[in-house]
């Protein structure tokens, strides 16, 4: 894979993470957050979102 395709993939990988904080400090509910990301399991968000 190129570089600029690697760095693509990580800027968005990071940018939908930040929103799913966000939304959590908006006080949207984690299984909300978490149909949104695609997780199936809480350990999941909680994990990746620094909870």
């Amino acid at each position: 894979m190129p570089r600029s395709a690697k760095y693509m993939i990580r800027v968005i990988h990071n940018m939908k993470h930040s929103a799913a904080t966000t939304m959590l400090e908006a006080g949207i509910e984690i299984n909300v957050i978490q149909k949104i990301l695609g997780h199936f399991k809480y350990s999941i968000n909680f994990k990746k979102m620094n909870i």
